[in-house]
C-alpha cells in the first residue's frame, strides 16, 4: 500500500473539513488526525505523519500522545515517527516524553529527510537510552518497518 498517497488524501479530506478533527475518526478507526499530523494504526504499528508547514511543539506531541491513547489503551505498539520536511520541530518536542506512552513502545523509528531533522533526532535518541525500548534513525519507512520485522522475529 502506498502510503505516501494516502496520507495525502486523508490530510486533504481532513484539512477540507470546516472543523478541524481531532482525535479518533469514527469513519476510519485506523487514523487519528489532529492538528499537527496524521497517525495510522496498523496492526501493531503506529505512524505518526508529521503535517507539513506545522510547527510541532510539546503541546502537539501532548495531543498526539492523548489521541493515540484513547485508542490504544495499553496495548503495546511499535512506533513509527515520520516528519514532513517542512515541519518545524521545536527543542521542547524533541525533550518530550510520556512515560504512560513511552511504557507501552515495543521500539521507535524516526524516519528523516532533512538535515534539522536528522540532528533533533540524533538527540532525541540520546536521550532515549535506558527508556526500555530501541530507537532508532532511518531514512526510509520500508527499511523502518523492516527493523520492526526483525525484532517482532526476535520477541
Amino acid at each position: 500500500m502506498n502510503w505516501e498517497y494516502h496520507k495525502t488524501n486523508i490530510l486533504n479530506d481532513a484539512l477540507d473539513m470546516s472543523q478541524p478533527l481531532d482525535g479518533f475518526d469514527e469513519q476510519a478507526p485506523n487514523r487519528i488526525v489532529t492538528s499537527s499530523a496524521l497517525i495510522i494504526i496498523d496492526g501493531d504499528v503506529i505512524t505518526t505523519y508529521t503535517n507539513p508547514d506545522t510547527e510541532f511543539s510539546d503541546e502537539s506531541a501532548e495531543q498526539n500522545v492523548n489521541a493515540i491513547w484513547n485508542v490504544i489503551k495499553d496495548r503495546t505498539y511499535y512506533h513509527l515517527i515520520v516528519p514532513d520536511p517542512s515541519t518545524h520541530v521545536t527543542v521542547e518536542a524533541r525533550d518530550y516524553s510520556n512515560p504512560k506512552f513511552d511504557s507501552v513502545k515495543k521500539a521507535e523509528a524516526i524516519v528523516i529527510k532533512t538535515l534539522g531533522h536528522r540532528m533533533l533526532a540524533q538527540f532525541y535518541v540520546k536521550a532515549r537510552k535506558g527508556y526500555g525500548f530501541p530507537v532508532r534513525i532511518f531514512e526510509s519507512e520500508k527499511d523502518a518497518i523492516a527493523w520492526f520485522d526483525r525484532l517482532r522475529e526476535s520477541e
